[in-house]
């Protein structure tokens, strides 16, 4: 079975910026398109990149279209089972 390696980018959203981290840095952007395209600029030395975020009551929306659009892999996670697996 062939699997997959992919550079992840964690991002923790709020409603006016996200928290970005990689393995080699973390940073903070705005969220909206200027913030996105920030995060490719900042991130465009990453070979296979894969967002990871939580679902955030819909603040992730418009990050996650412009990923999409970009065709970059994307994962959204519920925050109840991430809390779950860090209290275990």
């Amino acid at each position: 079975m062939n699997k997959k390696q992919y550079d992840l980018i964690a991002i923790d959203i709020a409603k006016a910026t996200l928290q970005v981290q990689t393995q080699q840095q973390g940073f903070r952007i705005t969220n909206n398109k200027q913030g996105f395209t920030e995060l490719l600029k900042r991130t465009a030395h990453l070979n296979n990149p894969m967002v990871v975020c939580e679902a955030s009551g819909g603040y992730e929306r418009a990050l996650m279209a412009f990923l999409f659009a970009k065709t970059i892999a994307v994962a959204l996670v519920n925050p109840r089972r991430v809390r779950a697996f860090a209290n275990s």
